[in-house]
């Protein structure tokens, strides 16, 4: 148990969901670009230096196009609104992965996306998901003050105000296809913890002998309770905290966007009183830890175990935290960050499904197969065709991917030039003609479409749909 008093009277399981589609906003559209171009070459030199390490374990770098946001001419450049299938955008798939549960919803946003949550708002009551609109709130951005804590705490706001002490779950808006979201629901582990942060584990979620369709990035190395050999995990995109736990969050601002080279001297800077605890021999072990990883001398299966990952991180947030390495769940960190994952895997994956049918409406019956909520995904694109004539990005779509795809394919290739780093990667594809059709190209090479359906109709649905009875047991 922790230094915190935890509530008896918190309430199980979480009926308070956050989710957030807010994120930086850079000055202009080539600050954005620049951004892009330096994390996009990072990237690249991170993946020459493990292909020179052989055996020393050292993070996954997936080479990825990142799609930064900026603001011109009145077009807010949001991946949030970026159409993930037909004209639906992104932010429409969470917004029904937990409107299903029939819980409380808010959606901390800029105007243009809280409009599309407005209208989904609207059906989920009309077909009874949710008890009235009071169930989904949506907030406004207030692009003056961005940052990764003021999107927690303006997220979650509404939701603190009806129950103090009450779990709540966050989430990003762009987990696309993480629909499975009742084991962050029924996090148990809340009830003794303030923070709870249940990384993927790609032992979990690849065991050994099957095929790893999917290839993601691992930042970290971690031993679960009663074993020695660590698996390799990452920070999840869904956290379970309470009020207090939420507070302790303000830390990550620190840490957010900066270096990877930067990040051991903030996090000693951080938790040096730790050393003056009882925790001070797990904050040892952790910095010892992260001066073996960052320099890239940790051999595979060394890790931090999880009792001294989660003291660190009580001591770094200020509040009782756990850390652990239990979530099985691809899609909780395979969020719509870059043109690869957007369209590439994401828009190439739910359009192929459609498309391959004779008629749409037969197209989204056989998408029932792989995401469980496909019907009301049809139902819902008749109703936001609308706002493709208000919004300003869909009014300049699909014109304005176009060019920006040719922008950044010409800027990329000249950075790489200069910077004399091979680049074996191909151009972005265009995905889409002027016209406005979407084009098929070959997925990111990390990322199998078919093994994807696969797992989806064979483990992740199945999953889903016995984590949906629990749910029903529990609430």
């Amino acid at each position: 148990m922790s230094d915190s008093t935890i509530s008896t009277k918190r309430r199980w399981p979480a009926r308070n969901v956050a989710i957030a589609a807010s994120h930086e906003l850079f000055s202009s559209p080539e600050a954005a670009l620049r951004e892009t171009i330096r994390d996009r070459l990072q990237r690249r030199i991170e993946i020459l230096t493990q292909h020179s390490l052989g055996r020393k374990w050292c993070p996954y770098a997936i080479e990825s196009t990142r799609l930064n946001r900026s603001i011109e001419s009145g077009v807010d450049d949001i991946k949030f609104l970026y159409p993930v299938l037909d004209n639906i955008p992104v932010v429409v798939l969470p917004l029904l992965n937990f409107a299903r549960a029939g819980i409380r919803i808010c959606l901390y946003a800029p105007p243009e996306v809280c409009r599309v949550a407005e209208v989904v708002r609207d059906y989920v009551a009309q077909i009874g998901w949710i008890r009235d609109s009071c169930d989904l709130i949506t907030v406004q951005e207030d692009k003056s003050r961005i940052s990764f804590f003021d999107s927690f705490k303006r997220s979650t706001a509404p939701l603190i105000a009806a129950g103090a002490d009450d779990a709540i779950v966050w989430t990003a808006a762009d987990l696309v296809l993480a629909y499975d979201v009742w084991p962050w629901l029924l996090e148990r582990d809340i009830h003794d913890h303030d923070l709870v942060v249940n990384m993927i584990a790609r032992e979990l979620i690849f065991p050994p002998g099957t095929n790893e369709f999917l290839r993601l990035e691992y930042f970290d190395s971690l031993s679960p309770v009663g074993q020695t050999r660590s698996r390799e995990v990452r920070q999840p995109d869904m956290l379970v905290f309470t009020q207090r736990g939420r507070d302790g969050l303000a830390n990550l601002d620190r840490i957010r966007g900066r270096p990877e080279a930067e990040l051991l001297g903030i996090f000693l800077k951080t938790s040096w009183r730790g050393l003056l605890s009882r925790k001070a021999g797990s904050v040892l072990r952790a910095i010892h830890y992260g001066i073996k990883r960052k320099r890239y001398s940790l051999r595979p299966g060394d890790g931090i175990s999880q009792k001294h990952a989660s003291a660190f991180a009580s001591v770094f947030f200020g509040v009782d935290t756990l850390v652990k390495g239990e979530c099985a769940d691809p899609f909780i960190v395979k969020d719509a960050d870059g043109f690869e994952e957007i369209f590439g895997y994401y828009r190439t994956l739910l359009q192929g499904v459609v498309e391959a049918a004779t008629t749409k409406e037969e197209g989204y019956r056989k998408l029932e197969a792989y995401y469980p909520h496909a019907e009301h995904l049809f139902r819902l694109s008749s109703r936001l065709t609308p706002l493709w004539s208000e919004i300003p990005l869909w009014r300049r779509w699909p014109e304005f991917i176009c060019d920006k795809t040719s922008t950044y394919n010409t800027r990329l290739k000249m950075a790489f030039k200069e910077a004399g780093v091979d680049d074996s990667t191909m151009p972005i594809p265009e995905y889409f003609t002027r016209e406005g059709e979407f084009v098929f190209h070959p997925p990111p090479r990390h990322s199998s479409i078919p093994s994807s359906l696969a797992f989806l109709t064979e483990v992740y649905r199945p999953r889903y749909e016995h984590g949906r009875r629990q749910w029903l047991q529990a609430r």
